[in-house]
């Protein structure tokens, strides 16, 4: 779903299914699936912490905004269901979850269900096909469940490949156990940022590392450090690690 705003604001204040593989990045890795951020880089993000380095209007982004109402559109020519969107969504319980799911499916048994869809690319296309739906995608559906109760059993998740354009949909069951533990760490990292307590960091190895908005002044020495190991000038180690302007300050430069 393409956020406006007003929903980017709203996000400051929670946590969103997009957001729970973040805050169980150790279940989805154990799981086999790609992990993408960690849960200090999320706590940077909701308590406000300015970054190094501005959001990446990529065009893997600008492709999901555009592609979602062609994902629907697949979705509802294979099943049949009747679809619509959904406002944004807050727990009336805790107001720390919220949700904005790309379709509510309407008009089917066993009840409502929730709709999510994805433009991939090849790589995870192939991925998809060979291992089936990854974690991540499940977490986020069923996150949906929760906030939207009970009467929601089920979801899906439609991938589009749009290279080859190939189409898959994947059926997600309510797990509610799943979801009691999911609910219970969101419930512990949330508390984390409302004390303005840091969880810990990732080792500076770490890929995720590499590409985060946060990692000057997070990891940025310790970046330097690793890079400088195998590199003789200081322009070397500046294209290596892309330095930010905190990291460069602490260094005298």
């Amino acid at each position: 779903m393409a956020l406006t705003k007003e929903h980017a604001a709203a996000r400051m204040k929670g946590i969103g299914g997009s957001e729970l593989a973040t805050i169980l990045h150790k279940e989805v890795a154990a799981s086999g699936d790609t992990v993408y951020g960690c849960p200090l880089a999320l706590y940077f993000e909701k308590t406000g912490i300015e970054a190094d380095y501005p959001f990446p209007e990529t065009g893997i982004i600008q492709r999901g905004i555009v592609l979602e109402p062609v994902i629907a559109d697949l979705y509802k020519e294979e099943k049949g269901h009747t679809i619509r969107t959904l406002p944004h969504k807050v727990s009336k319980v805790n107001p720390w979850e919220m949700v904005s799911i790309d379709r509510q499916i309407v008009g089917v048994e066993p009840g409502p269900g929730i709709l999510e869809c994805k433009s991939v690319g090849q790589q995870v296309w192939y991925q998809i096909k060979a291992k089936g739906m990854p974690l991540r995608f499940v977490l986020q559906v069923l996150w949906g469940m929760h906030i939207l109760g009970i009467q929601y059993t089920w979801g899906s998740v439609a991938f589009l490949w749009a290279d080859g354009w190939e189409y898959h949909s994947f059926l997600v069951e309510r797990d509610q156990t799943l979801i009691d533990m999911m609910a219970k760490k969101v419930a512990a990292f949330w508390h984390l940022v409302q004390a303005k307590t840091p969880p810990k960091k990732l080792k500076y190895k770490d890929p995720r590392c590499q590409t985060c908005r946060w990692r000057s002044s997070c990891q940025g020495d310790d970046l330097i450090q690793a890079a400088g190991q195998d590199l003789e000038t200081f322009e070397e180690i500046e294209t290596a690690v892309d330095l930010g302007p905190k990291v460069l300050q602490r260094m005298g430069i």
